[in-house]
């Protein structure tokens, strides 16, 4: 990565890395839940192209995002997204029992010449699966690779030299397959389950030249493709294209009838998802609604299996003196065992806070 604009990315990840792993929530609170599921939320505040990098980065830093072997392949998770990258491309999935997405890199281009990519090898490093596409006549050649991270899964492309033609701008093909309707989306392409919300988006699209100049880029749908278009005119060549794949479901409780909120017995308008953390592996999450019945506050702790988020705990301050505000602010140790929920109105605003342990799936106060 090259440029300035790169640079600044560069030191958010540095950033995140450091805050993720200790109590403090730093740049891991008051993100909406319902954005794109909890560990795509807990860095909301940053540009999407920025959650990409920055969750592979974090993600080759943790064995429990390295790839693993699959019978076909090898197998990636990483925020509520698992992909099996076979030779003949990716099948990605967001929660268990939902259907999943077929996708692979089938065409390059531009204008109206276009060429098939044929078959790309397959290897795997870390958290990364890469294919690369070798040169065939009027196409040059073609590097692809998927990075797990706790935000989801990054995926790249790297062109190596500028496509023959001058008419229109470099076009990457994907087809689509699988039980996953699209639906364009603004700057992405949204994945529905059949009679249901969404299951994965497709988006925050970044394009850079060798010079780490921003290129303008967009994600289209054309019948059982998603198109990629980067204007290259005057670019240097290699070419990088980062989308990024994020589980597309909202974290919810099972919501009682006539509920106004979305955590399970949360009654009037909590505010739920005003203040989040994620555990640095990305498999715990806890989400504070400091409004809960009329400001007294609850917060509730999500925990990841299989890809699926779901609900383990909902805590409330054993002791808290009237309005408290409890979930104003919440955070989780590295490894999720440890909470610590914070209510600043406790007390006619002297402020309290509790600790909390997990053990055995049980959240017991402690302090």
């Amino acid at each position: 990565m090259r440029g300035s604009a790169w640079a600044l990315v560069l030191a958010l990840s540095v950033l995140v890395a450091v805050a993720l792993p200790g109590l403090g929530s730093g740049p891991v609170r008051r993100v909406a839940a319902g954005a794109g599921e909890a560990a795509r939320a807990s860095l909301a505040s940053l540009p999407a192209q920025a959650q990409g990098v920055i969750s592979s980065a974090l993600g080759a830093a943790q064995p429990v995002f390295a790839a693993r072997r699959a019978p076909v392949g090898w197998r990636l998770t990483g925020g509520g997204v698992s992909a099996v990258l076979a030779p003949s491309g990716a099948v990605v999935r967001g929660a268990a029992g939902e259907p999943s997405l077929a996708l692979s890199a089938v065409r390059m281009g531009r204008g109206a010449r276009m060429h098939d990519l044929g078959s790309g090898s397959v290897a795997a490093r870390g958290n990364r699966v890469s294919y690369r596409f070798p040169a065939r006549r009027g196409s040059p050649g073609l590097s692809a690779w998927y990075a797990a991270g706790p935000l989801g899964i990054e995926q790249g492309f790297a062109v190596s030299a500028r496509p023959s033609g001058t008419a229109g701008p470099l076009t990457l093909a994907l087809s689509l397959g699988g039980g996953l309707r699209a639906r364009a989306a603004g700057g992405a392409v949204d994945f529905y389950a059949p009679g249901g919300g969404v299951v994965l988006s497709y988006g925050g699209l970044v394009a850079v030249d060798a010079a780490g100049r921003r290129l303008p880029a967009s994600i289209t749908l054309s019948g059982d493709r998603l198109v990629v278009r980067v204007r290259d005119g005057g670019a240097r060549y290699p070419i990088s294209i980062d989308p990024f794949i994020q589980q597309g479901a909202k974290l919810v409780g099972d919501c009682a009838s006539g509920c106004a909120g979305q955590g399970t017995g949360e009654v009037g308008p909590g505010v739920f998802g005003y203040s989040v953390s994620l555990s640095s592996n990305g498999q715990t999450a806890i989400v504070g609604g400091f409004g809960d019945s009329g400001d007294v506050g609850a917060a509730w702790i999500f925990a990841q299996s299989g890809g699926v988020w779901s609900e383990q705990a909902r805590l409330t301050g054993a002791g808290e003196v009237a309005a408290g505000q409890y979930g104003y602010s919440v955070a989780l140790s590295a490894d999720g065992s440890t909470a610590i929920v914070g209510a600043p109105g406790d007390s006619s605003n002297n402020g309290a806070a509790w600790v909390y342990h997990q053990s055995g799936g049980q959240w017991i106060e402690q302090a």
